[in-house]
């Protein structure tokens, strides 16, 4: 019962303690810092009480110890105790003898002289010769009265001596009894808490197992994370490298504006002077107009004379005439073809003219495009 209580009140000091550390009696598996608290904290107070336990069973072999000395020390005062019992038993067997042979001294028919030389202690000895007080009592001491006086201490001290070993033996029982419930409690607490640490280690090693997985996961973890890390450098490298790239395309192409910008303005230049250009031609091509149009006044006038040449020819029959009119028809082929190669290498100026024109437009339409694509 009273190793029941001690047991009760011992888990309970434990659950109170997990109480104030804010722990559960059963630590959780799926929180390691709680886990590390409760080792911290509760182990060490098992450490302790093994620590008592190894304590306390040193402490019940000196009890031990001191057991086998006082059994020893017992031991030592019953041999003392019967060396004095057979001390006893031999002078009172002694005494006795003496007794007995005084006795018979006294109450011997032997000589008169005897009994008066005997008459005088007589008195001492025995209760049965003290009728009356007027006789005469020894009171010198003798050795038989020495013997008496040491027997009666030492019976005296052996009755002492075996209260002691009474005293002693009742001492033994108790401490054999409390040292038995001292043990039965101390083997029952320690049963109950080597099964308690063994639920603790077993707990501890699931833990152990829990802190291994969590190792091994926050392992992947990190090497996903590497991996993830090595992908980012390496695709920051690769941004790193198509910035330099692009850096390095946006100088070619501020480079290529620049000169862009220089053709625009070559360009310009060109136009201005095309303008200019094209207003010469304009120019000219009023004049050329002009010049046709003089010049098919011309034709119209000498087809007006060639038709009044005709009527002239036709008037006149002679040989003449038909001469004069074939020097006529030669000079108007000749006007005529005159004209005509004046007509057609005005067309063909002109129509080179237009070419030239159109190519300068195509050229500065295509200008003007590429600047506003860039713009």
């Amino acid at each position: 019962m009273t190793t029941a209580a001690l047991d009760t009140n011992g888990w309970h000091e434990v659950e109170q303690t997990l109480t104030a550390l804010e722990l559960p009696p059963v630590p959780p598996t799926s929180d390691p810092q709680r886990l590390l608290g409760y080792v911290l904290h509760i182990l060490p107070r098992y450490t302790e009480m093994e620590m008592m336990s190894t304590h306390l069973r040193l402490y019940s072999s000196t009890l031990e110890q001191d057991m086998e000395q006082i059994k020893s020390h017992v031991r030592l005062l019953t041999r003392e105790a019967a060396n004095e019992r057979e001390k006893k038993q031999f002078l009172e067997r002694y005494a006795a003898q003496v007794v007995k042979e005084r006795n018979d001294l006294l109450h011997s028919r032997g000589s008169s002289k005897k009994k008066a030389s005997a008459g005088a202690s007589h008195f001492v000895w025995h209760n049965c010769c003290k009728k009356n007080t007027r006789h005469a009592m020894d009171l010198a001491p003798s050795i038989l009265a020495f013997r008496g006086e040491k027997l009666q201490e030492a019976t005296k001290q052996i009755e002492s001596l075996q209260e002691e070993v009474r005293n002693q033996e009742q001492l033994r029982k108790e401490l054999d009894f409390l040292l038995k419930k001292t043990q039965r409690e101390h083997d029952s607490k320690v049963a109950a808490e080597r099964k308690h640490i063994q639920q603790l280690e077993k707990q501890i090693l699931q833990r152990s197992t829990l802190y291994s997985s969590l190792e091994r996961k926050l392992y992947e973890v990190e090497s996903m994370l590497a991996r993830h890390d090595k992908t980012k450098d390496e695709e920051l490298n690769v941004v790193s490298n198509r910035i330099e790239e692009a850096q390095t395309r946006i100088g070619g192409l501020e480079k290529e504006n620049a000169s862009l910008h220089e053709q625009v303005s070559g360009l310009s230049s060109d136009r201005d002077r095309l303008m200019e250009l094209l207003e010469e031609t304009t120019e000219s091509k009023d004049m050329f107009a002009e010049r046709i149009d003089e010049l098919m006044g011309k034709c119209e006038s000498l087809e007006s004379e060639v038709e009044a040449l005709r009527s002239e020819i036709d008037m006149l029959q002679t040989n003449d005439i038909n001469d004069i009119r074939t020097q006529y028809a030669a000079r108007i082929e000749l006007l005529q073809k005159d004209n005509a190669a004046n007509e057609q290498r005005l067309r063909q100026e002109v129509d080179r003219m237009k070419q030239e024109l159109k190519k300068r437009d195509d050229a500065q339409a295509q200008t003007f495009s590429v600047h506003q694509s860039m713009e």
